[in-house]
């Protein structure tokens, strides 16, 4: 972060660096840490069930034991879960939103071409920002409103996945 900080004043920028490259501290007060958990967790398994269910309406075995295609990723992606201050809404006092960002990549086939391995890949990004909230806000009632947006998070990023999820169970093939 001094680094940062130096460098900012000795050129007038800090290039490639914003907050969400930030590391907080974990909620250690936290009564009910499923509230905390990244809903990345939640999201995997609302996929995994989704998989299992087309492949059983599809009477696929294939699919189901995961014989042909090339695994599915589902990774975090900035910005990380976090709640991150936000002074956007003048509004509101001490703002923090929260933040979470997930993709979801297929490797489809590959191709060597002049020695190197080409990647074609299909690839869903969903990025989730609440409006901002003043941190008390966040913090009353066990961190309730951090629970109720983790659910929005899920229930968002899990659709905007499965709109795409289709085209991922093709078969992989190699050219």
């Amino acid at each position: 972060m001094a680094l940062k900080a130096f460098e900012l004043v000795l050129s007038g920028s800090a290039s490639g660096f914003d907050k969400h490259d930030l590391v907080g501290n974990e909620i250690k007060d936290l009564k009910n840490q499923e509230i905390g958990k990244n809903p990345i967790y939640e999201i995997q398994k609302n996929i995994k069930k989704y998989i299992d269910e087309y492949a059983l309406k599809n009477n696929n075995d294939e699919i189901t034991e995961r014989k042909y295609f090339r695994p599915i990723y589902i990774r975090p992606i900035k910005p990380h879960w976090s709640l991150v201050y936000d002074a956007s809404d003048a509004k509101i006092k001490d703002g923090y939103n929260l933040n979470f960002g997930v993709k979801m990549v297929r490797v489809l086939r590959q191709k060597i071409l002049n020695n190197q391995i080409k990647y074609e890949k299909a690839e869903t990004v969903c990025i989730y920002q609440s409006k901002p909230l003043d941190l008390n806000d966040w913090k009353a009632n066990d961190y309730q409103k951090v629970a109720e947006y983790r659910e929005i998070a899920i229930n968002k990023c899990t659709e905007k996945l499965l709109q795409n999820l289709s085209s991922y169970l093709v078969p992989a093939y190699e050219e």
